[in-house]
């Protein structure tokens, strides 16, 4: 991913400037500086960000403003530009990221894909490929939970940063989707065959070694689960099982999903910018090339 420009002195000193004018009583000054904050795009960026708790309260939302439009433009134009590149198969890694990147668009995202390689580096040296498949799996599961320290939050789903894989990694915890897609995202560094399982309401991994499948629960330290233990969730949460509720899904899949949970949590955020600039990603996520 392209890092954000370096702006100089005057780029600077524009922003300031730019920033100044957006409380000023007449609108017409404040349309205009808002117009030429948003032209600028990226660059407005951090001074934008430094003001978002702005004492004043005409100021603090005209900033607010600015910022939605430019980053809600930067993501938009970004999904895009990844639709077109995966015409087929997304990669699921880039995809999370570049979601990430919406709510932390100041942070330089290789940085996490360079701690992935770590943790991949690291659990590399805990296994034994030679082990039966479910040593494997518990063994994942305790790298990730008893080392690392990974957990499900139960405390608060709608808090946006248990959906941003950066700050999953960072604070190590996460909703069931983006602690699998952590593990997903490591295990694929290590060949390891794994995929994502959508089940109404919850999100697991399945291991596929040949005709051996294992189902395994990132929210709940990579417990295994038997199909059994599956069937009462589902049965629990007021579904009829089917089978189908356990088949893997695409990255395309998982993506989607993440965003439709930051809907969510947008929804409930009272934050219709975001809710329209995750509902038009998905839509171009979909769109036919």
């Amino acid at each position: 991913m392209t890092p954000i420009k370096r702006f100089n002195e005057s780029d600077i000193t524009r922003v300031k400037s730019l920033i100044n004018l957006l409380d000023d009583e007449d609108n017409s000054i404040y349309i205009i500086a808002r117009d030429h904050l948003i032209s600028m795009g990226e660059l407005a960026l951090p001074l934008l960000e430094s003001h978002l708790q702005a004492n004043e309260p005409v100021l603090q939302e005209r900033v607010k403003e600015a910022y939605e439009v430019i980053t809600s433009a930067i993501l938009k134009e970004q999904i895009r530009a990844y639709r077109e590149k995966y015409k087929e198969e997304m990669n699921l890694e880039e995809g999370v990221l570049l979601i990430a990147k919406h709510g932390y668009p100041q942070i330089d995202m290789r940085t996490f894909s360079d701690l992935l390689n770590f943790f991949a580096s690291e659990l590399q040296g805990r296994l034994d490929f030679a082990d039966p498949p479910e040593e494997i799996a518990i063994k994942v599961g305790k790298y990730f939970s008893e080392e690392k320290g990974f957990s499900g939050s139960e405390i608060d789903y709608y808090d946006g940063d248990y959906h941003y894989i950066n700050k999953v990694i960072e604070t190590k915890k996460g909703v069931p989707i983006s602690l699998s897609v952590i593990y997903l995202l490591v295990l694929k560094r290590l060949n390891l065959p794994v995929k994502g399982i959508g089940m109404p309401g919850h999100f697991i991994i399945r291991y596929e070694f040949g005709s051996k499948h294992i189902l395994a629960d990132p929210f709940h330290a990579g417990k295994i689960l038997s199909l059994e233990d599956c069937k009462n969730y589902l049965i629990r949460m007021g579904y009829t099982f089917s089978s189908e509720y356990l088949d893997p899904v695409s990255n395309k899949q998982i993506l989607e999903r993440m965003i439709r949970n930051l809907i969510l949590v947008f929804e409930k955020q009272n934050q219709p910018a975001n809710v329209q600039t995750f509902l038009q990603c998905i839509d171009i996520l979909n769109m036919n090339l």
